[in-house]
């Protein structure tokens, strides 16, 4: 089934529009997003360092980044209205001060680093954030504005370079005492506003192709679905487990990135 699937899907002249050009990238590409949508629907983060951790172990980085980030910015809007209620407005103004400023140097260096160079600060960053949130690190000192700053500053950065800044703001805020509701929204809205930024940054150093929104209006499809049903599933699943996965998963995936560009 799978298949005679994948043969009907390269038949198609869709692929002239895709960054991928085979129906096995596309069908992987959508089973991942759909997983990475209910992760993301349930917990408020997560999309972004899911699918790119994994998809970078075979395609170019530099398409699925600014694919995600596309989808990102999809995800909030889906997602605005029913966390609304719950956004710290006031945090979320800090944090994204900062990550707008670094967010310009880190697309820089995503336009113009080496891929296994990229592999390499991509994996140290996720397995370092998921070491930090499986071993329930939390700050003695209470959270201050210059904490904050710096966290938004990080996660700016690497949002330019591999759109996964969102995993270290909520690795800080629930280190520093944040109500995971509140985070969940806060995110949310964060997500759309950085991008903004990004994709005037991607577009000055040449980096939206009309393939990579093509690929990214196409896998919204999966992922509007996943987020839906994790939307749906967040009352009933056990966040904390979930949590250990995606944070274990990051960091299997994490180690085979770091083995792959140092191999």
């Amino acid at each position: 089934m799978t298949l005679l699937m994948t043969r009907f899907i390269n038949s198609m002249t869709i692929f002239d529009y895709l960054f991928i050009d085979n129906g096995y990238d596309l069908l992987w590409l959508c089973i991942i997003v759909t997983i990475a949508g209910i992760i993301r629907g349930c917990i408020g983060f997560g999309f972004s360092a899911l699918v790119v951790a994994s998809t970078s172990l075979w395609l170019d980085v530099k398409f699925t980044v600014i694919m995600v980030i596309f989808m990102e910015v999809m995800a909030s809007l889906f997602m605005l209205n029913n966390v609304k209620d719950e956004i710290d407005f006031r945090l979320l103004k800090i944090i994204t001060i900062g990550s707008v400023i670094a967010s310009f140097f880190g697309v820089w260096i995503l336009a113009n680093i080496h891929s296994d160079w990229h592999q390499i600060l991509m994996s140290i960053y996720l397995l370092i954030v998921a070491l930090i949130a499986l071993f329930k690190f939390e700050f003695k000192k209470p959270v201050n504005d210059f904490r904050l700053y710096m966290t938004g500053i990080v996660a700016g950065f690497y949002n330019g370079l591999a759109g996964i800044g969102g995993i270290f703001i909520a690795s800080m805020l629930t280190s520093s005492g944040y109500k995971v509701k509140n985070i969940r929204a806060t995110i949310v809205v964060y997500f759309f506003m950085i991008e903004a930024a990004f994709f005037i940054a991607a577009y000055m150093n040449n980096l939206v192709t009309k393939e990579v929104v093509f690929t990214s209006m196409l896998l919204s499809i999966p992922m509007l679905v996943g987020i839906f049903f994790g939307s749906k599933l967040f009352s009933f699943l056990p966040e904390k487990t979930l949590k250990q996965m995606v944070l274990i998963s990051l960091m299997i995936l994490s180690i085979a990135g770091l083995i792959k560009s140092l191999v």
